[in-house]
């Protein structure tokens, strides 16, 4: 399956694309299909239990290698070092590390220089559960890319970096352009990253969970996804601060996308008002878009004002995970005082696959190479 380099052309039956969106309440994956010819991953949190090997991610992603028919692998990236995005990552670059073209890193810090600092985070608070699981998993990341993917395949990616840009054809003839680029963090959120966590007293960053999660957040990787005149956006878990940066400078090319990737498990921080108010122009385009939220349990998310808000403009939304099950009585609770708020999922609906063609619209179809709602 290991390719050099991705294609500059695809042929494609039906230009279509489906986004599949995985979460059980705790972290988040993507999984990127272009027609069943190239696959791509954003994020790999473990999913449920390791040994429920239906819903343990590597599992659902090999589904997705399977129906595709020896697809092209694309990239692996990871947005932040959260543990929440990275947990289970490894796992996947020993099974398939070289086998993508390209493996991704968000920009700032580089791997050997963060878990330096996990590790002395870990001795300085006594192996503190937290800080102890960070440093472990991250570690067993960097021996997995150092074993298993060549350094010419590992990029740094932060604003204006394009991932790949690809030359697609249907099976009519028609002609349509397939490209995915990064718009966030920017250089100025990287350097900030790094000098805070260099030079500042990191270990109180490490005791704070509300300035640790905020450092790790400035330089969250955004995406955003081209194919014909479908936009799409898969917001990491960037906050307000890199939000006014991107607008200041991408306003533009934010507008109308058909489907957005909230920010931060959908939380007040991670979904400025403003953001939304500039994306869309009008009452049609965000009737039609799809806000995808993942919930994250234990820190009450989303929010009960990130929800009505995304109700104030009109957006339909859709969460990945029940919230209908006994270890979801609390956010559903509080969830309850959103005037008709869908509280009641398939008890075992831990991610959601949506289609869209090249027109900026949903698609009806479900081509073969697309993963269902359950294996």
């Amino acid at each position: 399956m290991k390719k050099e380099s991705y294609p500059k052309k695809i042929n494609i039956n039906d230009p279509l694309m489906s986004l599949t969106f995985v979460g059980s309440g705790f972290g988040e994956s993507i999984i990127i299909n272009l027609g069943g010819k190239l696959l791509s991953i954003v994020d790999c949190c473990k999913q449920v239990a390791e040994t429920d090997i239906k819903y343990n991610f590597s599992n659902i992603f090999s589904q997705s290698i399977k129906i595709s028919k020896n697809p092209y692998l694309g990239f692996l990236l990871l947005t932040h070092p959260h543990f929440d995005h990275f947990q289970s990552l490894h796992k996947l670059v020993e099974e398939y590390g070289n086998d993508f073209v390209k493996v991704c890193l968000f920009n700032g810090i580089t791997e050997a220089e963060l878990a330096e600092i996990y590790k002395e985070q870990s001795k300085k608070l006594n192996h503190s559960v937290s800080a102890y699981n960070q440093f472990k998993h991250y570690s067993k990341l960097l021996n997995s890319l150092d074993n298993n993917v060549e350094n010419s395949r590992r990029r740094a990616v932060a604003e204006d970096s394009n991932i790949f840009t690809i030359n697609v054809e249907d099976k009519n003839g028609k002609k349509y352009d397939f490209t995915i680029d990064a718009i966030a963090p920017s250089y100025k959120n990287s350097k900030k990253f790094l000098s805070q966590a260099k030079f500042h007293n990191f270990i109180n960053l490490v005791q704070n969970d509300k300035k640790l999660e905020q450092l790790g957040n400035i330089i969250s990787v955004v995406l955003l996804i081209r194919f014909g005149k479908t936009k799409i956006l898969l917001g990491g878990d960037v906050t307000s601060k890199g939000w006014e940066e991107i607008l200041l400078k991408k306003k533009d090319d934010l507008l109308d996308p058909i489907l957005v990737k909230s920010s931060h498990h959908g939380s007040t921080e991670g979904n400025p008002e403003q953001l939304y108010n500039e994306m869309f122009s009008d009452n049609h385009s965000r009737k039609k878009c799809k806000v995808i939220i993942v919930p994250f349990y234990d820190k009450g998310l989303p929010s009960v004002k990130t929800i009505n808000m995304f109700k104030k403009y009109s957006l339909t939304y859709e969460l990945t995970s029940s919230l209908s099950q006994k270890k979801d009585k609390k956010i559903s609770s509080r969830l309850q005082n959103v005037k008709n708020i869908k509280l009641v999922a398939t008890s075992q609906n831990y991610y959601k696959t949506f289609i869209v063609d090249t027109e900026n619209e949903f698609s009806n179809m479900t081509p073969s190479w697309a993963l269902k709602e359950h294996l």
